[in-house]
């Protein structure tokens, strides 16, 4: 993110779609995510046995013991 670049929240029925292929399941959601992708952002969904850590530019996704996901 450079000086220039804020965060922008939005409405999700609003969203453009994806423009890239996706790993979710084609179902129709609404999610809502925060976040400032900063080195070090990162989520956990213990329900789910997954977490997200924003490293590098890109997102890792792990299970709780580290494993890959």
């Amino acid at each position: 993110m450079t000086d220039k670049e804020f965060p922008v929240a939005i409405v999700a029925a609003q969203a453009p779609p994806r423009a890239r292929i996706t790993t979710y399941p084609d179902h129709l959601v609404v999610f809502l995510e925060m976040g400032d992708r900063t080195p070090g952002d990162e989520a956990s969904y213990p329900d789910d046995d997954l977490r997200a850590e924003f490293v590098n530019g890109a997102w890792r996704f792990t299970r709780k013991d580290g494993s890959p996901f």
